[in-house]
């Protein structure tokens, strides 16, 4: 009997203070990948419920499935990737807009909008131009929050930064070097850094899949401001030749990794704050390396920085939800205007092809 293969969940993209922040080019490389299916259609056309079902079929056969899930709405994938043979389909949608690079070589286009009754959807245009245009206002309100909220965030690490105890801190940082790398040599060829997120701000709240991503791995925990640590450290492994997964935090897209993995080391480092818990692991606490007298110096500031910024970020996440209650209301135009017995021909045809492939 064929054991099941392992789901890892996650995102490619997500709502953040730089707006619709996408990383969908790491997803998988053109070179490495067995074949890209890019998925095209409107909402409810059943592009998330395709990817459901390839991925349920793919790990009753035994194959590891990365499940990338949609910031607007995590019930929904965005993207998956059938391991090791690289297999990858992706909603190539806005606000992820995602085309062939390699056509027909490598990518493949799947249209569900040949399965809907255009004439009958044209009937409604006037609502679903408005409803779009109320979606795009709602999250480009969201933004704005988010954008406030990280100014506040920052003023935190400012003052957290200059709490801490450098050399103390760059003690700490050297001890894990070397317990973990030092035996590892510098390779002429280098690794290569994968980026994504751990978690996303949703119309649900703040959703992670940090058990998900770290099942199986050594992992240090970390408690405290973390500053570019596990940035040095995914310099440092990659300039090992090892490559290194890197999930930024959602308020700093590409400036600030939130968790690290280096597979091949079977090594991951996870940081622990209010957003983000993790259970398990080696405990590490960084505010034992603050110099004492410092924080309350601050405490009323940074009291002030962090109800000020979750506030923000809950309204944000209410303009996040309302834009979900419009995307499901414009989703009941497409619905009864799709022929589904089409898109069980698709599901069908592409599932059997790519079982061919692996």
């Amino acid at each position: 009997m064929v054991s099941k293969g392992k789901e890892k969940h996650f995102f490619l993209g997500g709502n953040t203070p730089k707006g619709f922040f996408s990383y969908y080019d790491h997803l998988v490389s053109q070179e490495a990948a067995r074949k890209i299916y890019c998925i095209k259609g409107g909402p409810g056309t059943g592009k998330s419920s395709l990817m459901k079902r390839i991925a349920a079929q793919m790990l009753k056969r035994g194959y590891d499935v990365e499940m990338m899930h949609c910031s607007s709405d995590c019930n929904s994938l965005d993207a998956i990737l059938i391991k090791p043979a690289n297999i990858a389909f992706v909603d190539g949608t806005a606000p992820h807009v995602v085309d062939p690079k390699t056509p027909g070589a490598v990518d493949e286009i799947i249209n569900l909008g040949a399965c809907w009754n255009e004439s009958a959807l044209r009937i409604y245009k006037e609502d679903i131009i408005r409803l779009n245009k109320s979606i795009s206002e709602q999250f480009s309100r969201a933004y704005v929050y988010l954008g406030a909220a990280k100014k506040l965030l920052d003023d935190v690490d400012v003052i957290q930064t200059s709490c801490i105890n450098q050399s103390v801190y760059s003690n700490f940082l050297e001890s894990i070097l070397f317990h973990e790398f030092a035996e590892l040599p510098i390779s002429e060829v280098p690794g290569k850094i994968r980026r994504m997120f751990a978690g996303a701000i949703t119309p649900q709240g703040v959703v992670h899949y940090l058990d998900s991503i770290l099942d199986g791995y050594k992992v240090y925990s970390i408690q405290g401001e973390t500053g570019t640590l596990l940035n040095e450290v995914a310099d440092i492994a990659v300039r090992r030749g090892f490559d290194a997964e890197c999930y930024d935090c959602p308020f700093a897209p590409g400036e600030k990794c939130d968790h690290l993995l280096i597979p091949k080391l079977n090594l991951a480092f996870t940081t622990v704050n209010r957003y983000h818990r993790y259970q398990g692991g080696e405990q590490v606490d960084l505010r034992e390396y603050i110099n004492g007298y410092l924080p309350e110096r601050y405490q009323e500031a940074l009291e002030f920085d962090r109800k000020e910024a979750e506030r923000l970020t809950d309204r944000a996440i209410a303009m996040i939800a309302q834009a979900k209650k419009l995307h499901d209301e414009l989703e009941g135009f497409y619905v009864p205007n799709m022929d589904f017995s089409m898109v069980e021909e698709i599901y069908q045809h592409t599932l059997d092809e790519a079982i061919t492939m692996l």
